[in-house]
């Protein structure tokens, strides 16, 4: 499967990862956006990755949840 993420409608995933929550295989990740350089400095942000999304079974979950809309899911 194919997950796309639409990060301009995901700007603040910190405050929802509900597709972290509901996806049955743990196929999304948080990462920080920027590496900040400093191991003892927080990002700048974060966003939501699909660093697994070869496990995917496109059960469609994440996009059921996501308030924003911006998970769309191709094969």
């Amino acid at each position: 499967m194919k997950i796309k993420i639409d990060y301009s409608l995901c700007q603040d995933p910190t405050n929802c990862l509900a597709c972290l929550r509901v996806c049955p295989l743990g196929v999304f990740l948080r990462a920080p956006v920027e590496n900040p350089g400093d191991p003892g400095k927080r990002p700048m942000g974060y966003k939501i990755v699909p660093l697994y999304d070869k496990i995917c079974n496109g059960c469609g979950e994440c996009v059921k949840v996501c308030p924003k809309g911006a998970i769309k899911i191709s094969k």
